[in-house]
């Protein structure tokens, strides 16, 4: 095996992919016409003979087009945030394929090569497109979008010249892709990932949530039988705040797809940390809070959030519960939403935790089922006289209780000496007065 060989066909596959970062379609378009209509002499051209594939008519029509739709696409504000959306995984398929195809094959290593072309090819158009988004999104944010057709002339002549380079002198513009990939992503992601840096400042987006909700309904839909019960207990026009049990990563965006509005969803911040899953948070409204530590901005966006009338999802547990049970809530939390005296919502969300439990690669065709409880009229409460620990008490024990009904057996994840407390009986009496059905 040529390791040479090996190591040019990768420089050439980082060029081409730091390319499709910017335009998804113009590189292999481009390296199709010059592979079918290019001069012979040039030492390179046999180099790019196993991606000869792209010299089909079919494949260069099909990128001829692609190329002028993404073109004028990219000149209008409002498409090129849904081109950004849109193209991400399409650019890291082209530039994994791209980089695939040009490495030296052997049928026993066809699986690393494979794993090098996605890490490699699929990285370095993933970090060049989230510089390029977060670079669009400032340019949207600070002139309205009257910059953006003339960042996407530029972003364009890069796509082409470097496009260019990379055919005629591949190892000198894999090392120029090398090193502009990590400046960008020194600015994108600064020095601890997904909390910090341009990728920090992710702006949410209701046509992302909407296509993360359509594909939640379509395909768990089907392959689990997500189902939603209570839906009609749920406010449509002012402020609440859902508080659920927590046993799998995905808990939020179930809760989210069951919303028709923009739900904001308090996340624990060690799952920003990843840069490619702390875009994917921001973009469906989650944000970052320190589980140990609340961080003054933090409280004040919740505040906020209540006070333009907003939704929040929050899981007090503060971590997942791999069994399934549902931990005694903690305080901190709730005390954000009892603060403001907006009424809050109890959610059971059955059987996420068997959906990927540990060893499990695959998602298993388990019924999910999410169900909502009656309005919790916390103003009420507070009225009544009770303290943030009682009304806490009552939200968990709601909760529980959802469970319980839907499960047929006790949810709670607490010794059973220590499930009621010594004022237990006036909660419940209070809990009677507390709770409105809407």
């Amino acid at each position: 095996m040529d390791t040479w060989n090996i190591a040019v066909a990768v420089l050439t596959g980082i060029s081409l992919s730091a390319c499709t970062g910017f335009r998804a379609f113009l590189p292999p378009l481009l390296l199709g016409l010059f592979l079918k209509f290019g001069p012979e002499w040039l030492v390179v051209y046999k180099h790019m003979l196993s991606i000869a594939w792209l010299t089909n008519d079919v494949v260069l029509i099909a990128l001829a087009i692609a190329a002028v739709v993404e073109f004028i696409g990219d000149k209008i504000p409002a498409v090129d945030h849904v081109l950004d959306v849109l193209e991400a995984p399409i650019k890291l398929a082209i530039s994994t394929l791209l980089t695939y195809s040009l490495i030296p094959q052997s049928g026993e290593y066809a699986w690393v090569f494979l794993l090098v072309a996605f890490i490699f090819g699929g990285g370095t158009s993933m970090t060049v497109h989230g510089g390029k988004t977060a670079l669009r999104a400032t340019s949207t944010a600070t002139t309205g979008g009257l910059a953006n057709p003339v960042i996407s002339m530029t972003e364009e002549i890069l796509s082409f010249s470097g496009t260019v380079l990379t055919i005629l002198v591949p190892v000198l513009a894999g090392l120029l892709a090398v090193f502009f990939m990590f400046r960008i992503f020194k600015w994108v992601f600064g020095k601890k990932g997904g909390n910090e840096g341009k990728i920090a400042e992710t702006k949410p987006s209701y046509y992302f949530v909407l296509m993360v909700k359509a594909f939640i309904r379509i395909f768990i839909g089907i392959y689990n039988r997500l189902t939603f019960e209570g839906l009609e207990k749920i406010p449509s026009e002012k402020a609440m705040v859902v508080v659920a049990n927590h046993a799998s990563m995905i808990d939020g965006f179930f809760i989210g797809t069951a919303i028709n509005r923009p739900l904001h969803i308090m996340v624990k911040k060690e799952a920003f940390e990843n840069p490619f899953s702390s875009w994917f948070l921001r973009k469906c409204f989650a944000f970052p809070i320190d589980r140990e530590k609340p961080e003054p901005g933090t409280i004040k966006m919740v505040f906020r959030y209540l006070k333009e009338g907003q939704p929040l999802a929050l899981f007090p547990e503060g971590t997942r519960n791999p069994e399934g049970k549902v931990r005694p809530f903690k305080p901190g939390a709730l005390r954000m939403a009892t603060k403001l005296g907006v009424p809050i919502v109890p959610l059971y969300i059955a059987n996420t935790h068997l959906l990927m439990p540990d060893g499990c690669y695959f998602p298993r065709p388990v019924k999910l089922h999410l169900v909502f409880g009656d309005v919790i009229d916390v103003p009420a409460l507070q009225k009544s006289g009770m303290s943030e620990e009682q009304i806490g008490t009552i939200i968990y024990e709601k909760v529980c209780e959802l469970g319980k009904n839907y499960t047929g057996m006790d949810v709670r994840d607490i010794p059973q000496n220590n499930i009621l407390n010594s004022n237990s009986a006036e909660v419940s009496e209070k809990n009677q007065s507390g709770i409105m059905t809407t």
